[in-house]
Order: C-alpha cells, then structure tokens, then sequence
C-alpha cells in the first residue's frame, strides 16, 4: 500500500470556520441565516497512512430533508491535483473511498446506506476558479458527498467516514474499519451528545489535527471543537455552514455579526453596568476609582431610613439627582460620624496557570490610598426612580428607590444556583456535566466541581424552608435556565431549586435501595478535584487524578448531612404536591425514612474540607420541624421540644424548652461562638418553627395545641433566638433586649462605622456576616409580629425593640450593597462595581492549568464575594487568594434569607414581561482600508484577536490581544506577514466574543 503524505504532496484540507463552540444559553435563536438546522462533527485520523475524515451530521430540524450534498473543501495548487502533475491539467487524482456509512434512529438503531461507497468512489474533486492565491498559487477544492437516496428524518445522526488518497481510484477495497460504532442515546458518544439547536458561532480555527482512530468516539474527544471545513447544500442551495465564497449567499448586513439579544431579567435596574463577557481589566479600571460617596448601589426602599457615608477631610454640601431629568430631587450636608477610612486596592489579573502556579501575571493595577473622616447623610421619601448623589467633582455610583428593591436582588441571588447546578440540569451558565457521577446533580460546592454533603444539605435544606415561607412572593419568573424570561416552566423560582436539590437526594436514595445507611451523600475526591482547573463540561474528559471519572461515590450517612437533606424533601413534599403528587409522596417517603434512620444516631462527618461541627441536634431539629409542617403529626411536635428522653438538658425555666431535641445538646438552643452558617442551623431552625408551625393558630389547633401552649412555644422560640444573636455580639454599640433569666446576656451589639458583629473566621468574611444578617432578621420578622401580644411570662408592653433591630439589618444589607470602605457591591451581578476574579472554575479562566479548551472569563450572578474584614486598610484582589476570592453555594445561601424577607408580596411583574430596559452589547463595527499591501482596521470596541486568512485557505497572519485590547490594526506587506495582491478574508473578534468578518482586496 502506497504511503500518502500530506505534508509531501501539500494537500491541506481547506479550513475557514468553526460553525460551533461552547456558547450555552437555550434562549439561542439562530444566531446565522442558516435554512436548516444541523449539527456537524468532522474530526480527522490516519489509517493505514490514509488520511480519514470522520463526519457525524445530525439534523436538530423538525422536518426531513433529501438530496442533500455535504461538501468538504481543500486547497492545494492545479499541479498537486492533477493526474499528470501539469498545471493545465484539468484531469484530478484526488479521490476518497467510503470506510463506514451509517444512519442512526433517534433509539441508535442503525441503519445500512446503500450505494454510497461506489457513488463516492465515482464522485470527483471540483475546483472553484475565483478562489485562486496568487501568494500560494493554490485554489479552493470541494469533494461534494451526494447524500441523494437518503431520506434525513428529525433527530437521525449520519455517521460516514471518507479514506482520501491521491490515486483514483483507491486500491482494491478491504474493510480497513470493521464494525462502526454503536451510538447509543445514553452513552457519551459526541453524536448524542448535549448540543443546542442552531448552536452556531463564528470561530477561527487553526487547522485540522489528527487524533487517533480509537478516540474518535471517546470521552476524551466528547466535546472536541471539530465543526470545520464543510457545508450542506441541497439542490445547489447552501442551507447550512460557511464555504469560502459564503458571501455569494448571505449579504452585507452579515459583516457584522453579533452575540444573540438576551432575555430581559427582572433584576436589570441594579445589575452592573458592564456586559457579562466583559474584560476583567475594563471592569477592574472600574472597581480603582473609589468614590468619596458610599452607597447602597442597588438602592433604597422607600419607608425605610436611608442612609449613605461621604470619606473626606470635610462635611459635604450634597445634592440627590433624579437620573431621568437631572433635576435636584434633595440636598443635604453631612453629619461627622467621628470614625475615619482609609483604603487602597491592589489587583492582579493573571492568565496560564500552565506555566507558573497561580497564574502568570497579565497586569497589576493599584489604587491610591483613599482616606478621611466618614461623614454620614441621609436621603429623604423620594418617589421611585434611580438616583446619584454628587458634591463638586465627587459623584456616588447610581441607585434606585424602589418597593421591590430586594425582590430584584433576590432574583440576582438565585442566578448562582443554576451557575452552580450540576449534571444534565438546565444551567444557564453551562452545558451538562459530570454525567458520569454515580449520583447526578445536586450543585457544585464553590468555585471547584467537587459536591460536598456539608454544603449541599445546608442548601437544599434552606431553599426548602424559604420556599414553604416565603411561598407568597416566590414568583416563576425563569424558566428552567435562568436565562429565559419570556417563557417559564410554570413553578415558582425558589421552589424549582429546592426541587433540584430534593432531585439529587432522590437519586442517591434510590440508588441505595431506599436504606438511607447506603446513600451516597457527597461526590468528588477533594485534592484530585483541585489539581484540575477548567469548565465542568470538561472534567469528565479529565484522567481520574484530575478529578475525572470514575468520581469518588462517597458514602457518609450522618446526621448533619442526612438531617438536612430529609429537612429538603419534606419541604419539598408538601410544596411541590399542587404539580406533581407522586414526586411529593416520594419525597415524603423518603425523608421519613431517612429521619427515622438518622435521629438515633446523632453522629457527623468530618472531611478534608469541612471539619469542625460539634453539634448535630440542629440538623435532626430541621428535618423534624419540615415533617412536622409537612404532615401535621403530632408525633414530630414531641421530638421537636416536649420529649424528655430525646432532649435530657432541659431546664426549669419558663423562657426555654423543656425537652425534645431543642434541648438535646445544650439546655439552650443556640450555637455559642459560631456563627449562622452550614455548621450552625439552630436559627433557621427556631425561624422556621415560629413562622411555620406557631404563627398558623389554627395548625397548632390541629395538633392539640392549646393558646397557652402556643403563646408559650412562641416566648421559648424568641427567647432562643435571642441567645443566638446575644452570643456572636461585638462592640461598643447596643441594642437591648427584654431580660431572658438565663447567663446569655440579652443584649444585640455591632461595631460602627461597618455595623459588623462577631464574625468565627476571616476566611469568607462575608459569608458569616450574612450569617448575622440572618439572625437579624429572623429577629425582626418575630419581634415585629409579637410586639403587643403577651406572652406567659413576658407582658404586652414589653418593647422587643424590632424598629431598632430593622435599622441595623438595613444598614448591614447597605455594606454588602456598597457602603463599605471599597466602595463595591459584594453580591456578584447587582449594584454598579463588583470584585472581577473570583476562585470559580466555571466562571474565571485564570488559573486554569491545562493546555486546550480555552474559554474567556464570565461574571457570576448571584454569587456573595468572600470579602474581607473591614478592619484592614488594604485589599489584594487576586483569584488565587481562596480565603477572599473563592465563592459558593452555602455563601449565597446564607443571604437569600433576608433579602428574601425585605421584599415584597404584591410585586407585579407584567405578563407581557415589559421589565426594565435590557442591557444589550454595542454593535461591533469594523473598517478597513488597504493601501500599498497595508491593511488598516478601525474598530468600535476593544479587539481581543484578529487573523487574516486567504479565499484558499492560507492563515496570513494572527495575533492574540487579550492582555492589551486595541482599538486599531495595521497590517503590513512588509516583513514576514506579507499580503501578496489578492482578496483575503480578515476576521476580528472583540474581547466580549462578538466576531467580524470582512472580505479586502489587498493591492502592492
């Protein structure tokens, strides 16, 4: 058998385009003026020392299409091709035989295609005579595949596999292949793989590279970018993909074309005002300017006291404007506050954690250090609308005065729920991924892949108490993916996500055969994860120590992991029953059993990365309390705070609980030192019962419940909660609270200026004081709903000082939002600056440590920056700093609650969906002009890369921007780049992924 070399003979198969890559957002429409919707996978191997080409065609149409003609272009000059070697020869060699020719069904039932290996073996090479380089002296080449017998039904996958050799005809005919693969619909086989329909997107693509056969089909190459180099035509009508003269078939408008418009999101009036891809660096130079003014930069309710802080070396003479009309809605001077700021942030943006850990450093961008006396103002009852404060020079960032404030917020929140879901789940930031875990689903820890039972249980267990509580404001504004907005699943947001977590429990439940002993809690081997940087979709792709798979199944049926998790499904159960009755019997099921197997128990787990719990009542006390609102049986009101051989440290005090587990570790109920977080539920837990169980007088008539006894509960509850927060007080401030009789002292304390309390670790700083936050506002919502009411021990004038405790948690809520020493909104997505390098994988390309797979940097909504401590004078922001960049699901988690309880229950939002103005990327224009072989190019934002390609394929020139965006370009004949007269195509890509293309005549 002859030996066929490439390189030797020059024959370079013909690469423009890539009409596919990793743009995931099921709100795609067709992003090209394509007239038919195809799939298309070519990826290149040798056998035999025969080049073979591999194409999987799936048709993700609703209707069927014939005659379709698939062509491949090459380039190579008339002397290569020819049989005689003569440049005048018209006479081609090049030919292909058919090695595997199937048609699969939708079930992978494959199907035979007749008459295609000697209609291929006739099927000659044809040459496009406009296509010709006069650098390279080559044309353009198309092998044209008649597909003309073959009825392509929605749904089919075509599988051929094209030998190409210089000789034609091919030697005589062996089965070099044997069998073809079997493509079955649950395998990882690319052809049935997770692709979106018209997934379609300009991408430069530096050339066909060979794999081996045997990883054609593999995991390994499951994702592989490969969609290059061919087009579908039927009848000579181009319905789908980009051959070199695509311009004969799409139109100027086409030049440009930019990233699909996105859905309106409800939480647009406070998001930041960048686009979602852009550039760290834009943003950073943002996040250096820090104004004198601090702000909430999502805003105020109007009702509620609002303030702000000015940092300089005198009071301001400020003025409010109305942004609409810039009218001067209110002026004021600010009141010294007798404390001082002082401030400077240093970032470090980095890229290729390949060559150097922690990245290689791409710039370092400094601060001044910002410093002076914190002057406090206030902003007076202002209609709706958004709002900046100026003084001279100095302007804070922008801001709104809305009801629905924090339903904005909240709606932000939940985006990083889905940006964290694993498995084949409709998250709006990924495709599916690890679809190989023994239990699929559930949500990734933090910013790593690993799924940890500690933050997984606090969160399924939380989003199920929010969505029974807050059932009357939880609205069904997205659909699945988060990115939707103009149509939704028709299940209320909170509730969906509690689902997807009772989702993941039910599997490992199932799994296990119903023996909660058996259940697989956590997936994920902690140090092989973290040696892996890259997206989620990719790490089923990775060998096992990086994290692939098989993934650790990791068995650990605790209390504090299985308490919580039954705590999920009973919440679930009942929410979920109005639309699907046998999901909610399930999950019903399932928590008994799982409550009933844990409460004996008592035990926890400790793992390299969470440690440290001492105490597991809370976690039993939660499943307790969902069972017993979700089904009415006295039997869990007894184990919650009455039976005496579960909680044997109750005491004799008419403020506390006698019995049951709220007395099982501790004759208090409260979590001492720690702060509200996974490890510390107990607040949540005594929350819930007040507004689940106690504030519902005619539940507890159902359970036997007496007034006294009810009134009773309720006084024990507040009572508890109140050691809660007494016990992480700090600072010289106080707010005191009515006599408890117990050694706790009754009393909240915080530290001006920042309003911050006890905080466990510094590690995640914001994490904890969310936590406080929490507390706070469990307080507030009890005490607000007590005041007046007496009590058995406590009378009705007693002042729970619930206005007190309200202006506190607001002005904690104003630090997270921006009135704090860096000027930046700490929730990811909402006010007007945000930290840009958060220690996430899916999100923030920095630190990834593998060669291939590139993807650009992707702000995260919802998420809560780990922050730091006020106390500092100094921030470094750098992703490879875990205690302060890294985010996660329990941070958000540990939010959602009270920002969930400022918002509102009559929000409207319009069924025609006329949400605020979206925020839509700027068109991406680009001139060019050529004089004497120089090629100038002009565009309007900022160029992340640009190559210069010939109609024959040849790669002219590329270059990489990304560290340095320009706005301008030449291009020179001189040197080694040289443009000989000819057309060339010349493709440009912004630095938010928005591409370019323009066709130039280049003329010495």
């Amino acid at each position: 058998m002859k030996q066929i070399n490439l390189k030797k003979h020059n024959i370079v198969l013909f690469v423009l385009f890539i009409a596919s890559i990793n743009l995931y957002s099921a709100t795609l429409q067709p992003t090209f003026p394509f007239k038919a919707d195809f799939n298309t996978r070519v990826a290149g191997y040798l056998w035999e020392n025969y080049p073979v080409t591999s194409l999987t065609l799936t048709n993700a149409d609703d209707k069927a299409y014939d005659s379709l003609e698939v062509r491949f272009y090459f380039n190579g000059t008339q002397e290569e091709m020819s049989i005689s070697g003569d440049e005048n020869d018209t006479i081609c060699s090049f030919g292909a035989r058919t090695e595997i020719a199937v048609l699969y069904n939708a079930d992978g039932y494959m199907n035979s295609l007749s008459g295609i290996r000697e209609q291929v073996a006739d099927t000659k090479i044809k040459r496009i005579a406009d296509s010709y380089d006069s650098k390279s002296k080559k044309y353009c080449w198309y092998f044209p595949l008649k597909l003309t017998s073959v009825q392509f039904n929605p749904m089919q996958r075509l599988r051929i596999d094209l030998g190409w050799n210089k000789i034609n005809p091919f030697p005589p005919y062996t089965d070099l292949l044997n069998q073809p693969p079997e493509h079955l619909p649950d395998s990882q086989d690319w052809s049935w793989g997770p692709k979106l329909r018209s997934e379609n997107t300009l991408a430069a693509f530096e050339g066909v590279k060979y794999i081996p056969k045997d990883s054609i089909d593999s995991p390994y190459f499951f994702s592989l970018q490969t969609n290059y180099y061919v087009a579908i035509f039927r009848k000579d009508s181009l319905l789908w993909g980009f051959p070199f003269d695509w311009k004969n078939y799409y139109d100027d408008s086409f030049d440009t074309i930019p990233p699909p418009v996105p859905d309106p999101m409800t939480y647009d009036l406070i998001r930041v005002p960048f686009d979602e891809y852009e550039d760290q660096l834009i943003r950073d130079s943002a996040n250096l300017k820090i104004s004198p003014f601090r702000v909430n930069q999502a805003g105020y309710r109007p009702g509620d006291t609002k303030f702000f802080y000015y940092v300089g070396s005198s009071a301001p003479l400020y003025k409010i404007i109305k942004l609409d009309d810039n009218s001067t809605a209110a002026t004021g001077t600010g009141v010294s506050t007798g404390s001082k700021a002082s401030m400077s942030l240093k970032i470090t943006g980095c890229t290729d954690a390949t060559l150097e850990a922690g990245g290689t450093t791409r710039y370092i961008l400094e601060s001044p250090v910002y410093s002076g006396s914190i002057f406090e103002g206030t902003i007076p009852d202002l209609p709706e609308g958004k709002y900046k404060i100026v003084s001279g020079s100095a302007e804070s960032s922008p801001f709104v005065i809305r009801h629905d404030l924090y339903n904005m917020v909240k709606d932000a929140l939940l985006k990083f729920f889905g940006v964290n879901r694993c498995g084949d789940s409709k998250s709006w930031f990924h495709p599916p991924c690890h679809l190989q875990d023994p239990v699929t689903g559930g949500w990734h820890d933090c910013g790593d892949h690993i799924k940890e039972g500690a933050t997984l249980s606090y969160t399924a267990a939380v989003l199920g108490l929010a969505s029974a509580v807050f059932k009357d404001l939880d609205q069904d504004i997205y659909d699945a993916d988060h990115s939707i907005t103009h149509k939704t699943d028709g299940i209320p947001d909170i509730l969906y996500e509690a689902r997807h977590g009772a989702d993941f429990i039910l599997r490992s439940y199932d799994l296990a055969g119903g023996k909660p002993a058996d259940m697989i809690t956590s997936v994920g081997d902690f140090g092989k994860d973290h040696m892996w940087w890259g997206r989620p979709e990719d790490q089923d792709n990775m060998p096992v120590e990086r994290g692939g798979p098989p993934r650790a199944a990791r068995n650990e049926p605790t209390t504090d992991y299985l308490g919580k998790y039954a705590a999920n499904l009973a919440f679930v159960s009942k929410m979920i029953r109005p639309y699907d009755p046998a999901y909610a019997d399930r999950c019903l099921n399932a928590s008994k059993a799982i409550y009933e197997f844990t409460l004996p128990r008592m035990d926890m787990t400790n793992t390299p990365a969470y440690s440290g719990v001492t105490d597991v009542s809370p976690d039993a006390a939660f499943a307790c309390l969902a069972l017993l609102w979700a089904t009415g049986e006295q039997e869990y009101l007894d184990d919650l705070c009455y039976d005496k051989s579960i909680g044997t440290r109750g005491q004799n005090n008419p403020k506390l609980f006698q019995g049951g587990l709220f007395t099982s570790h501790d004759q208090v109920f409260y979590h001492g030192a720690t702060n509200t977080s996974l490890t510390s539920s107990q607040a949540h837990v005594l929350w819930g019962f007040f507004r689940l169980v106690l504030d519902d007088t005619s539940f507890c008539q159902k359970l036997g419940l007496s007034e006294n006894d009810r009134l009773s509960l309720i006084e024990k509850t507040i009572f508890n909660l109140m050691a809660n927060l007494s016990s992480v007080a700090l600072g010289q401030q106080s707010i005191q609270l009515p006599e408890n009789g117990i050694w706790i002292p009754s009393v909240i304390k915080y530290e001006l200026p920042w309003f911050t309390m006890h905080t466990q670790m510094e590690w995640m700083w914001n994490n904890y004081q969310a936590g406080n936050i929490t507390e706070m506002y469990y307080y507030y919502d009890i005490a607000s709903r007590i005041q007046g009411i007496e009590l058995p021990n406590t009378p009705a004038s007693t002042d729970w000082k619930a206005d007190e405790v309200k202006t506190v948690l607001i002005r904690m809520m104003d630090y997270m939002l921006g009135v704090n020493p860096l000027d930046i909104s700490m929730i990811y997505g909402a006010g007007n600056k945000n930290f840009n390098h958060p220690l996430h994988r899916a999100s923030n390309p920095e630190l990834k440590n593998v060669p291939g797979r590139d993807y650009s940097y992707r702000h995260l909504v919802g998420a809560l920056a780990s922050g730091f401590s006020p106390s500092i004078d100094s921030f470094a922001e750098h992703a490879n700093d875990y205690h302060s960049s890294e985010v996660g699901i329990s941070a958000t988690t540990n939010i959602l609650m009270p920002v969930c309880g400022l918002s509102i229950v009559d929000r409207q939002v319009a069924a025609d969906k006329k949400y605020p103005p979206v925020l839509q990327r700027q068109l991406f224009s680009v001139s060019l002009t050529s004089v004497n072989g120089r090629i100038s190019l002009k565009a309007s934002r900022p160029i992340a890369s640009v190559d210069v390609v010939s109609l024959s394929g040849r790669l002219i020139f590329c270059q990489d921007f990304c560290h340095s965006p320009k706005t301008s370009l030449a291009i020179s004949s001189r040197g080694p780049q040289t443009l000989g007269r000819g057309i060339y195509l010349v493709r440009v890509r912004a630095v938010d992924g928005t591409l370019a293309v323009k066709r130039v005549a280049a003329v010495q």
